[in-house]
C-alpha cells in the first residue's frame, strides 16, 4: 500500500454531547476501524486498555505501529477522521467512551490509497457520502473483501457503517467536505455569478469557529448543516469585492464588497451570521430599488428600477438565466440578430422584430467569462479565454445551429478577436499571447496559418489595410503594428494611454484619431490624433455620464463620427466625436441602474453596426437590451 498522510483540518473538534459511547466489534484477524468518539483519553494505550491482550498490533497508513507485546507505540494517539488496520487474537468489543464528533468536517485526502474513518453513528449509502469527489474516486475498500468501483459499477459495501473504516484510492489530491448526510439538513448552494473568480474563497464555521466547509468559485452542489447558528466569511484577496458573484446557501444571498475602496489592497473578508433553519421570505431585498421590501430575506429578481437614459430608448431585454459577455451582430436578407457570448457557450437570437427576441440556437462551450465574437461573410467566431474550446467557427447560413466546428489547430484560447475587411482573422491574447493572423478567403470553416506578433502582450485590437492597432494593456501603450508582411509583423510606433491599462482601440474612418479605453476605475475614453504616428497627441479625454467619477469603461467602437460605448455600471453611451479635441457625450442608457461607481457589473459589450440602427447592449447580469437612438440616422453620414 502507497504511504500518504490524512491531514483533519479542524481543532479543536465541535461535542455534540457529553458521556457518548461507542461499542465496536472486532473479528479475530484483521479488521479496518475507526471511531466518531473523541475518547476522554486518546493514547491508544488507555483507548485499548479493556482488549489489550488480544491485540497483536495496529497499524496506521503512515507505517506507524501499536504493538504491545514489544511496548511499541510510533501511533500515539488516536486521530479522529483517520481509520487504522486492528489484527487481534480473537473476537472483541471494544467501549469507547467520550464526546461525540461533529461529523461535518474537511479533510485533505492525497492521490493514491488513504486510509479514512467514519464519522457518523448511523448508517450512510456510500454513494451517497462520497458523490461530492465521485469524479476522482477510483474504488473504496473495506476490511471485509467488499469494494465500491464506480468505473464498473460494482458496490458490495452498500453502507458505510459505524466503527469500520475504509481504503480509499484517488485520482489526484482533494479536499473533501465530510458531510452529516443523516443528521443535519440539505441545503443547495452555488457561488459564481462574476470575474475574477480564483480571487474568491468563501467558507462556513460553526459556533466553536471550527471550519465545516470552504469553498471558491464557481462552485456548487449540496451542504448538510444542522439547527445551529454558524459564520458565514467571504473573501476577495485581492481586496476589490467579488465582481458580480455571489454566494447563495438554500436561497440566503452573500457576496463581498469593496469597503474600503480600495481596488487593490489585497486580502478583505466580510462575515455574516446566520441560523439554521431560517423562515425564507421572498421580495425584493435592494434599498436603491423601488419596490424595497423590508422583510424579504431572498431575493427573487423582482426588483424594479429606474433607469437613466438619455436620447436612447429600450425596446426589449432578452433575459438568460446565466451570465453573459461580449456581443456581435449579423444581417441577412432583410433578418438580424444578435451574437451573444455567455458562460457556458454561444448563443443566436432573432431580433428581427425587436419587441419580441427569440433564441434561435446555442452551442454549448466551456465555462468561461470570456468569449469573444467577430463575423465574415456568413461565419461567425468565437474564442474563449481562460478555456480549452480554440477557436468555434458556425456557418450562419444554416440557422438551426447544427453546422460548426471547434479547431484547435492553431490556439487553445483567445481573449479577443478581429476580422480586417480582407478576411484576415488576428486573434489576441491567447496562444501566442500577442496575436496570431489566420486566413478566411480560402475556405472559412478551414482558416490558415498566415504568421503571429508575439513581441509583447496584445489584450485587444483592429485592423484597416496593413495597420493593426493593438491595445497592449500590460505595457498601458497602444501599438501600431505593420502587418503588410502577416509572416513577420513589425511595430512602427506606441504611445501610452492615460491610465495605462489600455483596454482597447478604435481607428476612426479618416484613420487619423484613435479612441481608447482603460479598464481601471475612473479612467477616460481617450482620443489620440495619430496622423504622424511619430508624432501622437492627446487631443482630449472624457468620462461617462454618471456622477460618479470611479466607473470603469470596457469597449469602445467608432461608427460614423460618433463613439458608442459599454461602460460597465453606467451602461451604454454615446459620443459625439466629430471633433476629436472636444468630445460631447450626446446619449446613454444606464443596463443595469441597481449597480453605481466601481465594479465590473453591467453592460460588457454594444453593438451598433446593424443596418437598422438599433443597438445591441449585453448586460452581464440583466441580458441581452435592443435600445434605439435617434443619433443612428447619422451614423452613417
Amino acid at each position: 500500500m502507497n504511504r500518504f498522510i490524512v491531514i483533519i483540518l479542524f481543532t479543536p473538534l465541535l461535542i455534540f454531547s457529553q458521556n457518548d459511547t461507542q461499542e465496536i466489534t472486532f473479528n479475530e484477524g484483521w479488521s479496518i476501524f475507526s471511531t466518531y468518539i473523541v475518547p476522554d483519553e486518546n493514547s491508544l494505550e488507555n483507548v485499548f486498555s479493556s482488549i489489550i491482550d488480544d491485540i497483536v498490533i495496529i497499524k496506521d497508513q503512515n507505517g506507524n505501529v501499536y504493538w504491545p507485546e514489544y511496548n511499541l507505540n510510533s501511533i500515539g494517539n488516536l486521530t479522529i477522521g483517520s481509520a487504522y488496520q486492528i489484527k487481534l487474537n480473537s473476537t472483541q468489543t471494544l467501549v469507547i467512551n467520550g464526546t461525540k464528533v461533529n461529523c461535518n468536517n474537511v479533510i485533505t485526502l492525497n492521490e493514491g490509497w488513504n486510509l479514512i474513518g467514519y464519522l457518523q453513528s448511523i448508517n450512510t449509502q456510500i454513494e451517497l457520502q462520497f458523490s461530492s469527489i465521485q469524479e476522482y474516486l477510483i474504488i473504496i475498500k473495506d476490511g471485509d473483501g467488499n469494494v465500491y468501483w464506480p468505473q464498473y459499477s460494482i458496490n458490495t459495501i452498500i453502507d458505510l457503517e459505524p466503527g469500520k473504516g475504509y481504503q480509499i484510492k484517488l485520482l489526484t489530491n482533494t479536499i473533501y467536505n465530510y458531510e452529516c448526510l443523516n443528521n443535519c439538513n440539505n441545503y443547495n448552494y452555488s457561488c459564481d455569478g462574476g470575474s475574477w473568480q480564483s480571487e474568491i474563497y468563501w467558507e462556513i464555521q460553526n459556533q466553536s469557529n471550527e471550519l465545516i466547509y470552504s469553498g471558491g468559485a464557481p462552485d456548487y452542489g449540496e451542504i448538510c448543516l444542522s439547527n445551529e447558528c454558524y459564520t458565514i466569511i467571504v473573501t476577495d484577496l485581492y481586496g476589490d469585492g467579488w465582481q458580480g458573484n455571489v454566494l447563495n446557501i438554500g436561497g440566503l444571498s452573500f457576496i463581498n464588497e469593496n469597503l474600503d475602496g480600495c481596488s487593490n489592497c489585497g486580502l478583505e473578508s466580510q462575515t455574516f451570521e446566520v441560523c439554521f433553519p431560517i423562515e425564507l421570505i421572498e421580495g425584493c431585498t435592494d434599498l436603491s430599488s423601488s419596490n424595497y421590501n423590508a422583510d424579504a430575506n431572498v431575493d427573487n429578481n423582482s426588483c424594479e428600477y429606474v433607469s437613466s437614459n438619455l436620447d436612447m430608448e429600450l425596446i426589449s431585454i432578452y433575459e438568460y438565466d446565466e451570465i453573459i459577455n461580449d456581443i456581435w451582430g449579423y444581417a441577412i436578407n432583410d433578418n438580424e440578430y444578435a451574437l451573444v457570448g455567455t458562460n457556458d457557450g454561444f448563443s443566436v437570437v432573432d431580433i428581427t422584430n425587436p419587441q419580441s427576441p427569440i433564441e434561435v440556437f446555442f452551442i454549448e462551450g466551456s465555462t468561461t467569462i470570456w468569449r469573444d465574437i467577430k463575423t465574415w461573410q456568413n461565419y461567425a467566431y468565437v474564442v474563449c479565454d481562460n478555456c480549452t474550446d480554440g477557436l468555434l467557427i458556425i456557418d450562419l447560413n444554416d440557422m438551426t445551429g447544427q453546422t460548426y466546428s471547434f479547431t484547435t489547430d492553431f490556439f487553445n484560447k483567445a481573449h479577443n478577436i478581429y476580422i480586417d475587411e480582407n478576411g484576415y482573422l488576428y486573434a489576441f491574447g491567447g496562444n501566442p499571447y500577442g496575436a496570431m493572423i489566420l486566413n478566411l478567403n480560402y475556405d472559412p470553416m478551414n482558416p490558415t496559418y498566415e504568421g503571429e506578433f508575439d513581441d509583447y502582450y496584445l489584450h485587444d485590437g483592429m485592423v484597416r489595410g496593413d495597420t493593426l492597432w493593438g491595445a497592449a494593456i500590460q505595457e498601458g501603450v497602444f501599438a501600431i503594428i505593420d502587418v503588410n508582411d502577416k509572416s513577420n509583423p513589425s511595430i512602427k510606433s506606441s504611445h501610452p494611454t492615460s491610465s495605462n491599462f489600455t483596454h482597447n482601440c478604435w481607428i476612426s474612418n479618416d484613420g487619423n484619431t484613435l479612441f481608447t479605453t482603460d479598464e481601471v476605475s475612473g479612467a477616460y475614453i481617450g482620443a489620440y490624433d495619430v496622423s504622424d504616428i511619430y508624432n501622437i497627441e492627446n487631443t482630449d479625454l472624457i468620462q461617462s455620464w454618471s456622477e460618479s467619477n470611479n466607473v470603469v469603461p470596457h469597449n469602445t467602437h467608432v461608427i460614423g463620427h460618433y463613439l458608442v460605448t459599454s461602460y460597465y455600471r453606467d451602461g451604454v453611451t454615446i459620443i459625439d466625436a466629430s471633433d476629436p479635441y472636444n468630445l460631447v457625450e450626446v446619449a446613454y442608457y444606464d443596463t443595469s441602474p441597481q449597480f453605481e461607481g466601481e465594479g465590473f457589473e453591467g453592460c460588457w459589450g454594444a453593438y451598433p453596426y446593424l443596418p437598422s440602427g438599433l443597438i445591441l447592449a449585453t448586460d452581464r447580469q440583466n441580458g441581452l437590451h435592443i435600445l434605439t437612438t435617434p443619433y443612428s440616422e447619422q451614423f452613417n453620414d
